[in-house]
């Protein structure tokens, strides 16, 4: 884990990143701003600014802007900008591109993938090269899981199957409800449902806790292995339903 700060926030933040509803109901718009510390080992290295953009139409949007703080930002002077965009319903997310933006000192880089649903294709575009993979059902990538598992926590899934798909590979993961806990936050102590993401990865653990009143995106995020954690724990949340969001 250690190797988490040399590689920077962008590796960072990635160690991080069937339901049953009435399908009467439309998507609620929202326009939500949170933001986040970044902890390594319960050190500050980072923060995150996190904005989330949804219309009755179906449509989504999430950007999360990174820039490191304490030793981080003594040793790396990187910004990262990540983005996913595409549809919903009340049942599934179905991102329509991610792109993943790096700015420092020598310049910017990006990697962008696409998801095209019809041709059952994943195209990842970096540095002007192009490659496609086969795009797995309810494939998402490390933002658009988020509405994923926000999903589960509105409605009645105790488990839910999706492949997450980054630029490096694409890993099948489950997302388990274990119930409410009490998590403490910067702002005070809440009662949240826990989410758990297990991945392939052996020996490491990963949770999401959501509590809607507070917050439509998660109060937490953490990582944890045997010898380390690093989590994303939530400052400030300001969420609001806009009439300007109901169409898009």
């Amino acid at each position: 884990m250690l190797r988490l700060i040399r590689a920077g926030l962008a590796g960072l933040l990635a160690s991080l990143l069937g339901c049953t509803h009435d399908l009467d109901r439309k998507p609620e718009p929202l326009s939500v701003e949170a933001s986040y510390q970044l902890r390594f080992d319960g050190e500050l290295v980072g923060h995150a600014l996190f904005t989330l953009r949804t219309t009755t139409a179906g449509h989504y949007r999430i950007e999360a802007f990174t820039v490191p703080a304490g030793k981080m930002q003594r040793a790396a002077d990187h910004e990262v900008l990540e983005v996913s965009e595409g549809r919903f319903d009340l049942q599934q997310v179905k991102p329509g591109y991610f792109e993943h933006s790096v700015l420092n000192s020598t310049g910017m880089g990006a990697i962008r993938m696409q998801f095209d649903w019809t041709g059952s294709q994943l195209r990842l575009t970096a540095e002007g090269n192009e490659r496609s993979i086969t795009l797995l059902p309810n494939t998402q990538d490390r933002l658009s899981y988020l509405l994923a598992a926000r999903q589960m926590v509105l409605g009645n899934a105790k488990s839910r199957t999706l492949p997450i798909a980054t630029p490096e590979v694409t890993d099948e993961n489950r997302l388990q409800r274990l119930g409410e806990a009490e998590i403490e936050l910067p702002a005070g102590r809440y009662n949240a449902i826990e989410i758990e993401r297990i991945t392939p990865a052996a020996g490491e653990r990963r949770s999401l806790w959501y509590r809607e009143a507070v917050c439509p995106l998660p109060l937490r995020v953490e990582h944890q292995t045997d010898t380390h954690v690093v989590d994303m724990v939530l400052e400030h949340c300001q969420a609001t339903t806009e009439t300007a969001n109901r169409e898009g």
